[in-house]
Protein backbone atom coordinates (compact mmCIF):
# COMPACT_ATOMS: atom_id res chain seq x y z
CA UNK A 1 0.00 0.00 0.00
CA UNK A 2 1.46 3.43 -1.06
CA UNK A 3 2.21 5.88 1.67
CA UNK A 4 0.88 8.99 -0.49
CA UNK A 5 -2.10 10.51 1.34
CA UNK A 6 -5.78 9.26 -1.06
CA UNK A 7 -6.77 12.79 -2.64
CA UNK A 8 -10.01 12.36 -3.72
CA UNK A 9 -10.96 15.21 -6.53
CA UNK A 10 -8.98 15.94 -9.49
CA UNK A 11 -8.66 19.57 -8.44
CA UNK A 12 -7.32 18.98 -5.00
CA UNK A 13 -5.26 16.42 -7.04
CA UNK A 14 -4.01 19.03 -9.18
CA UNK A 15 -3.00 21.51 -6.97
CA UNK A 16 -1.06 18.88 -4.71
CA UNK A 17 0.97 18.01 -7.94
CA UNK A 18 1.61 21.31 -9.38
CA UNK A 19 2.79 22.07 -5.64
CA UNK A 20 5.17 19.36 -5.19
CA UNK A 21 6.08 19.37 -8.60
CA UNK A 22 5.75 23.41 -9.51
CA UNK A 23 9.47 24.14 -9.34
CA UNK A 24 10.60 21.27 -11.00
CA UNK A 25 7.94 22.30 -13.98
CA UNK A 26 9.40 25.33 -14.04
CA UNK A 27 13.31 24.71 -14.07
CA UNK A 28 12.28 22.05 -16.60
CA UNK A 29 10.58 24.67 -19.03
CA UNK A 30 13.23 27.29 -18.69
CA UNK A 31 15.88 24.38 -19.92
CA UNK A 32 14.07 23.29 -22.75
CA UNK A 33 12.82 26.61 -23.61
CA UNK A 34 16.66 27.87 -23.51
CA UNK A 35 17.77 24.81 -25.58
CA UNK A 36 14.84 25.85 -28.36
CA UNK A 37 16.18 29.32 -28.19
CA UNK A 38 19.84 28.70 -28.71
CA UNK A 39 19.17 25.75 -31.38
CA UNK A 40 17.21 28.53 -33.50
CA UNK A 41 19.85 31.03 -32.84
CA UNK A 42 22.46 29.20 -34.14
CA UNK A 43 20.62 27.63 -37.17
CA UNK A 44 19.72 31.03 -38.21
CA UNK A 45 23.08 32.36 -37.67
CA UNK A 46 24.81 29.74 -40.07
CA UNK A 47 21.56 29.59 -42.21
CA UNK A 48 21.12 25.72 -42.36
CA UNK A 49 18.48 23.50 -43.43
CA UNK A 50 15.51 24.03 -41.56
CA UNK A 51 14.67 20.16 -41.11
CA UNK A 52 17.77 19.45 -39.51
CA UNK A 53 17.06 22.70 -36.96
CA UNK A 54 13.74 20.42 -36.05
CA UNK A 55 15.31 17.49 -35.75
CA UNK A 56 18.22 18.62 -33.62
CA UNK A 57 15.51 20.31 -31.43
CA UNK A 58 13.54 17.19 -31.19
CA UNK A 59 16.68 15.17 -30.45
CA UNK A 60 17.44 17.67 -27.66
CA UNK A 61 14.12 17.35 -26.11
CA UNK A 62 13.93 13.72 -26.14
CA UNK A 63 17.35 13.27 -24.56
CA UNK A 64 16.92 15.94 -21.88
CA UNK A 65 13.50 13.69 -21.04
CA UNK A 66 15.37 10.51 -20.75
CA UNK A 67 18.10 11.84 -18.43
CA UNK A 68 16.17 13.75 -15.75
CA UNK A 69 13.94 11.50 -13.10
CA UNK A 70 10.28 11.66 -13.95
CA UNK A 71 7.43 14.05 -12.13
CA UNK A 72 5.98 12.33 -8.80
CA UNK A 73 2.75 11.79 -7.51
CA UNK A 74 2.79 12.74 -4.29
CA UNK A 75 -0.85 11.69 -3.37
CA UNK A 76 -3.00 8.17 -4.28
CA UNK A 77 -6.12 8.43 -6.75
CA UNK A 78 -9.35 7.16 -6.14
CA UNK A 79 -9.18 6.27 -9.94
CA UNK A 80 -6.13 3.87 -9.38
CA UNK A 81 -6.81 0.32 -8.77
CA UNK A 82 -5.89 -0.85 -4.89
CA UNK A 83 -2.95 -2.56 -4.33
CA UNK A 84 -3.17 -5.39 -1.68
Amino acid sequence: MSDHPRIETRRKRLKEYLRHNGGRILVDSAILATWIIVAVTIFEWIDYHRWLLYFMVFLGVLIYSRVTPTWERPYTSPDEPQAE
